[in-house]
């Protein structure tokens, strides 16, 4: 019963998590070459978009409460490279993740 109850709790966790993020705008992570802060209002928390450290990917949130999307280096080049095409053409870059980044693309 107790196994079952964590499943439950788990699997609410993780769906309270997938969302539909609209990147508007990309700043450098100070001290950083190749990690970004992601400037989106579909949530309140700082989403940062990792390609340097030993662990890769999308961050939500800070610190010990952040909740990390992992990816590997060269799906996480590719998702910068996306996101920066879309803002150069001045259109918002969506990131749609749940329990992983399940797809992105240039919005509205």
């Amino acid at each position: 019963m107790k196994t079952a109850l964590g499943f439950i709790l788990l699997f609410t966790f993780l769906e309270a998590y997938a969302v539909e993020l609209k990147v508007y705008r990309k700043s450098k992570l100070q001290h950083m070459d190749r990690s970004f802060v992601l400037h989106t209002k579909s949530t309140p928390d700082q989403v940062v978009l990792d390609c340097q450290s030993f662990i890769q990917g999308i961050n939500i949130g800070k610190a010990e409460d952040a909740v990390l999307f992992m990816m590997d280096a060269q799906d996480c080049e590719d998702l910068y490279h996306r996101i920066d095409g879309s803002l150069r053409k001045s259109q918002k870059h969506c990131i749609e993740v749940d329990d992983e980044v399940r797809g992105d693309y240039s919005c509205s």
